[in-house]
């Protein structure tokens, strides 16, 4: 009954091969057309999907992207010269030459200045500042005696010209505030300038980049010219400093390291499983026919996610060289039994003895990749696309293709020492009742107790690694600028301008509250600049009441004021487009989203968080506002996914051991099993015994532990491969698997770093146990 498949199969292989052939040409052509603008995507937060409705979730892309794009710097000169603002201007004119930036924002012009107060005369009368909507509160007596210790101050500097166009000050009163509004920030020589402890001044640059930060393309470029131009700033002004945030210096870090890794994992991988099948075939040939089903596989899992999802994670580039390990196992089993056994059957004849196991293999390798598919996290997804179509186009090449290109291949003595030893590793397993029973034992002691001193952290920060110095300078920003890099604020929404500024309004007072109790440092406030109409003329109405009177004060302290018909302006409602398109707004315009996704939004940049701060109960108080901390949501997610995934791989566990109790029985069943739950444990020993918090990644680590180590148990139980040349098959396999993940182990990415270590401990732990699996007769 065999006979007529067997012939089928072969007649049906030419067919395949010129199949496949054409497959891989398409596939070709495929990544010739979308590598060359494919964008690396090195935001760890785009791993994930945010929660909530679609309104939100753009909402707040829309900010996530608004921020990465923003940079900074301070600029100090030289100790001797610490006043001096040539290298600032230097620096200034250097970034306002680059296209990649908008204009930056440096010194303060004259004609911005100007500019500025002239706005501020022609809608004084409405854009009251805190202190003065205090001072009009507190009677016109508290305002003309505020006015007159201006006027007769010598520092004041209060002239007759400015007295006679503003004598109720109200434009200084807004500069005030607005040096208030910059907290660590004064006027200084045209620069608004902060000062370190050592009394030592740095001045403010800012700009936009115009693309995105996380575009490896736009940034490597950019990078590499701003740094050119901060060896010759330093060359020029030897002892002068700058410092920068931006999201474009930790992208730039993250992709360039990410390149450096791809090539070296990579270059590691490759020569470990060359020297590996150069030991046990002893010929090129089969190293070039598994480097050549392995390449067909990462080839088409690339071209797979680049039609997919048009751009590829650095994490899932990263993580993709692992899968050589992993998808070169079905060329070395199909290899190893036409070495074994290559005299005495055809090569068709070889597969058709592999091919019910190798399927199994791919099938059950790619199911535990479709976890990450089925995961809400886009990133991943793209990882498992990458993963399950490298397996099956692997699986792929050894079907179609194997079976004509090894019809040379046969059988050779040379490692017939090595082949006794794992005889006799076999039958040691089999005759020592000690081993048998003592290591398995000894493994699950170190794999308890690995579980029960684990440090399980979800914390999303933790999964990228950058150097001290990138901490150091964020420290120092913050402590310069009393301002944070942060990704957490304040969300205000509203279905009109006017509306969202009136909810902006009513969260204040619960701000101000919070900052005097010294739970936060400071908020940024929009309405502080831009009060919603209502307030306008509610402003404007309360000090046309009391001007008579404030100026009736100012008279009899010996001024002489203007009547307050000429005092007091008609009211001029100043709408958000024409605050935004005043120079007045700038610095502001970051905090404001017009007519976004059918609403209106503002972002309240919170800085100084102390313990006490609970935003989401200051949130709940305020309709239309709720705090986003897109890095604690990230984590929160992350936690659950990762329990629901622990959930489901004891749920898989449990299918496994009823397949193998079905199928073996249950003695043989149970034994087979146990290879897979003591490598699940004993694959957290590393990260126990170092200290390094377990979390998704580790659990994405077990599962593929779980779907590599049940093939070895799935070769050990096949009846028709015999325990010698299983044992080798095996023992090859590993070998190559542990160079390809054990490799992700040197990642300087703390996430990588914790997957290889897994996935590598735990896949030699189920091959030192597979002869478990082995029938007892």
């Amino acid at each position: 009954m065999s006979r007529p498949s067997f012939i089928s199969l072969e007649r049906l292989q030419p067919w395949l091969a010129a199949g496949w052939l054409l497959f891989c040409i398409l596939t070709a052509m495929t990544l010739v057309r979308l590598v060359p603008d494919a964008r690396i995507d090195t935001n760890i937060l785009s791993l994930l999907a945010s929660g909530g409705q679609p309104r939100d979730t753009d909402i707040n892309a829309a900010c996530a992207r608004r921020v990465e794009q923003q940079l900074l710097w301070l600029v100090s000169a030289p100790p001797g010269n610490p006043s001096e603002t040539a290298p600032a201007q230097w620096w200034f004119e250097q970034l306002s030459l680059l296209s990649e930036l908008t204009p930056p924002s440096g010194p303060l012009t004259d004609d911005y200045q100007t500019a500025w107060a002239r706005h501020h005369h022609r809608h004084r009368t409405q854009l009251l500042d805190t202190r003065s909507l205090q001072r009009l509160e507190q009677g016109p007596d508290a305002w003309a005696a505020w006015v007159l210790s201006r006027v007769y101050s010598p520092l004041a500097g209060v002239g007759s010209a400015e007295l006679a166009a503003d004598p109720l000050l109200l434009v200084r009163s807004a500069q005030l505030a607005a040096l208030g509004d910059a907290s660590a920030f004064q006027l200084n020589q045209g620069w608004l300038t902060c000062t370190d402890p050592d009394g030592r001044p740095w001045r403010l640059i800012r700009s936009t980049l115009r693309g995105s930060s996380f575009d490896t393309g736009t940034i490597h470029s950019l990078t590499g010219r701003l740094d050119a131009l901060e060896t010759e700033f330093q060359q020029r002004w030897p002892g002068a400093q700058i410092l920068r945030r931006g999201a474009l210096y930790y992208s730039d870090y993250a992709s360039r390291q990410a390149e450096r890794e791809i090539a070296l994992l990579g270059a590691i991988s490759t020569l470990g499983i060359t020297f590996v099948s150069w030991l046990l075939f002893r010929s090129f040939r089969p190293i070039l026919l598994t480097v050549l089903s392995t390449a067909i596989g990462l080839a088409a899992g690339l071209a797979g996610v680049l039609l997919l999802f048009g751009n590829i994670h650095v994490i899932t580039l990263v993580l993709a060289t692992s899968i050589i390990g992993v998808s070169e196992d079905y060329a070395v089993h199909y290899l190893v039994e036409r070495m074994r056994h290559g005299r005495e059957e055809t090569p068709v004849g070889s597969l058709r003895r592999l091919l019910r196991v190798l399927l199994l293999a791919v099938l059950t390798s790619s199911a535990a990749y479709m976890v990450l598919f089925v995961a809400p996290f886009p990133g991943f997804r793209q990882l498992a696309v990458c993963a399950i179509l490298g397996l099956v186009c692997a699986f792929g090449t050894v079907v179609c293709w194997f079976p004509l290109l090894t019809k040379k291949i046969c059988g050779h003595d040379k490692n017939a020492a090595f082949n006794a030893l794992l005889a006799s590793w076999l039958r040691l397993w089999r005759d020592n009742r000690l081993l048998r029973i003592g290591l398995p034992a000894l493994l699950a002691v170190v794999g308890l107790a690995s579980v029960l001193t684990l440090r399980i952290d979800d914390d999303v920060s933790l999964l990228q690694g950058f150097p001290p110095s990138f901490r150091e300078n964020e420290q120092r920003i913050a402590a310069l600028t009393a301002q944070d890099a942060d990704t957490r604020w304040f969300l205000v929404r509203g279905a009109t301008a006017e509306q969202t500024l009136q909810r902006l309004e009513a969260l204040e007072p619960h701000l101000l509250e919070e900052q005097r109790a010294g739970r936060i440092r400071s908020a940024r406030l929009l309405t502080r600049s831009l009060p919603s109409l209502a307030r306008q003329r509610a402003a404007h109405d309360a000090l046309a009441a009391s001007a008579p009177s404030i100026l009736d004060r100012l008279r009899e302290a010996g001024l002489e004021p203007p009547p307050a018909s000429d005092v007091i302006p008609p009211f001029d409602p100043l709408t958000p487009e024409a605050w935004f398109a005043s120079s007045a707004s700038e610095g502001w315009r970051l905090l404001w989203f017009p007519d976004l996704a059918a609403t209106f939004a503002a972002i309240v940049p919170v800085s100084g968080a102390a313990p006490g701060f609970d935003p989401p109960a200051i949130a709940a108080r305020v309709e239309g506002v709720t705090w986003q901390d897109r890095r604690a949501e990230v984590s929160e997610t992350f936690g659950t996914f990762r329990s629901h995934l622990g959930l489901l791989l004891a749920g898989s566990l449990a299918v496994i051991a009823l397949v193998f109790v079905v199928r073996f029985g249950p003695r043989h069943g149970i034994r087979s099993l146990l290879p897979l739950l003591i490598a699940v444990g004993v694959a957290l020993a590393p990260l126990a015994f170092l200290g390094n918090p377990f979390n998704l990644f580790g659990m994405f680590a077990l599962i593929l532990v779980v779907g590599i180590g049940v093939d070895y148990a799935l070769f050990f139980s096949n009846p028709a491969c015999d325990p010698d040349t299983a044992m080798l098959s095996i023992l090859t396999a590993t070998l190559t698997t542990l160079i390809g993940f054990g490799a992700l182990a040197l990642s300087g990415t703390p996430a990588i770093s914790s997957f290889g270590l897994v996935l590598a401990t735990g896949i030699a732990t189920a091959l030192i146990l597979s002869p478990l699996a082995r029938p007892s007769s």
